[in-house]
């Protein structure tokens, strides 16, 4: 039987589908704080190391074709003190920019 263990450190509803882990399974380890929910689909397992930049994997994860820029991309770099209001990326015309929220 799959477990949450075998996860990458940040995944999405389809990685863990994809191993075998049923929504049942993934859900019931939400609640019982195996992994945090970082968005709607978007997870990371609550072993892993903090993240430096959670909205920015929670936009790699939604939109792997986005390219982080502006204010975002310098505070990423330590280019800036100023903390970005929100992520700035960048995405090909013909796709959609990822929506995202905070999850509950």
């Amino acid at each position: 039987m799959p477990s949450i263990e075998e996860l990458p450190p940040t995944f999405t509803t389809q990685t863990a589908l994809s191993e075998g882990i049923s929504p049942r399974d993934l859900y019931s380890a939400r609640d019982e704080g195996e992994v945090l929910e970082l968005s709607r689909g978007v997870f990371r397992r609550a072993d892993a190391p903090p993240a430096s930049y959670p909205d920015l994997l929670v936009v790699t994860h939604r939109s792997p074709v986005a390219v982080v820029c502006l204010l975002s991309a310098a505070a990423v770099h330590d280019l800036t003190d100023e903390i970005p209001s929100a992520v700035q990326i960048a995405v090909p015309r013909v796709s959609h920019p990822p929506r995202t929220r905070p999850a509950r």
